[in-house]
């Protein structure tokens, strides 16, 4: 009998405090795998800033492309019914072993696409209104690849709060002014438009 009490006392601690699996005990709050139902959701509106060293811009005013950050940040969601969550197995709560993930958006980026709303020179090529110029922009943050064609390969979807940065890849070679129209394309084909995104730089 003291064995057995031993046992099942090995066993509360074990399933308690070091979950081998976060799908069978922490259901991917440690990110390990697919996010559960209700931690995800649909994107319902978006917002886009253009910053530099995190303040609006002064459109009057030329900026240095280091410092200059287009964001782009989930504005209204709908989450899954909580009903759907599944229950965990630990008898002691897991937060012990694994810190939470924040909630997902269930739609991975699928496109980025950048024109110009005005005609203008770039280190020597010409641009035409309405023109696509996404491949003078990356994105900021991504170190190993920042390309487009990497974000799309990463199924990259919207973490809580977290935005997503986009900036020009070079300096011009004088100071340009730039008004562009960005179009940003989810999963499920959804098309969020931000139109007249102006700035000057350097």
């Amino acid at each position: 009998m003291k064995a057995n009490k031993a046992f099942f006392f090995f066993l509360i601690i074990f399933m308690g405090f070091l979950p081998l699996s976060c799908d069978l005990f922490c259901f991917d709050d440690c990110a390990c795998g697919r996010l559960p139902t209700p931690r995800n959701f649909v994107i319902d509106s978006m917002m886009v800033g253009v910053l530099a060293s995190n303040q609006a811009i002064d459109t009057a005013q030329s900026y240095s492309v280091e410092d200059l950050i287009i964001r782009i940040m989930v504005d209204q969601v709908t989450f899954a019914e909580a009903g759907n969550q599944q229950a965990s197995l630990s008898f002691v709560h897991t937060a012990f072993a694994c810190d939470p993930v924040p909630p997902g958006s269930a739609h991975h980026v699928k496109a980025i696409t950048i024109n110009s709303n005005t005609a203008f020179e770039w280190n020597g090529q010409d641009f035409a209104v309405g023109e696509e110029i996404t491949n003078l922009f990356r994105v900021a943050g991504f170190a190993s690849d920042p390309s487009f064609d990497y974000l799309r390969q990463y199924r990259f979807n919207f973490l809580g709060q977290e935005p997503l940065e986009i900036r020009l890849i070079e300096h011009p070679e004088g100071s340009t002014s730039m008004d562009i129209n960005l179009e940003l394309t989810l999963s499920d084909d959804r098309v969020f438009r931000f139109e007249g995104l102006g700035f000057r730089v350097y």
